[in-house]
């Protein structure tokens, strides 16, 4: 009876290793590129439309809007192709980028004018943020801060509860 329990086990590992290596697989293969706005008016209807793993290459030009990540939509990859590529708040949105997917790839925007941060993370993991560069507009200093924020650099702000549970932010203001 112990040895069909460690078989089953066995079994149950096996099945498990190898639906992860067709996810892995099924995910290269069906990746597309999706072009804004040649495809897509905005980033948001790009992100609506695109398929875990698919990459989304933003032309230069000035986007006005927030753009959410929802969980479903993990594995993608936001780039900008060329510059400038600018994601711009006009100080009345809140956020720029707000991620709630695993493994998403932010890359090469200009992030100007958000009320509240550039980009935020809750609960993600795996994700990466590449030569991003934020900018917001000080009215009663009639001039515009600069810093480049980087991960790598501890320029985000983390916080975090239990391991289970964190949040991140980069280019926050209050």
């Amino acid at each position: 009876m112990e040895s069909l329990e460690i078989a089953v086990k066995n079994y149950n590992a096996t099945v498990n290793f190898v639906m992860r290596a067709v996810k892995r697989v099924t995910l290269r293969v069906r990746s597309s590129v999706i072009h804004v706005p040649r495809d897509f008016p905005t980033i948001s209807a790009a992100v609506t439309a695109a398929s875990a793993g698919d990459t989304i290459l933003v032309q230069r030009g000035v986007y006005r809007e927030s753009v959410t990540i929802p969980s479903s939509k993990s594995h993608i990859r936001i780039i900008a192709n060329g510059t400038p590529v600018i994601l711009d708040g006009g100080n009345n949105l809140g956020t720029g980028f707000t991620m709630m997917a695993d493994h998403v790839e932010i890359q090469g925007f200009t992030i100007r004018d958000f009320k509240r941060a550039g980009i935020r993370g809750a609960s993600v993991f795996g994700s990466r943020i590449i030569r991003n560069r934020f900018f917001r507009y000080l009215a009663k200093q009639n001039s515009r801060e600069s810093q480049e924020w980087r991960v790598a650099d501890k320029a985000c702000a983390w916080q975090s509860d239990s391991p289970q549970q964190f949040e991140w932010q980069c280019a926050v203001w209050y």
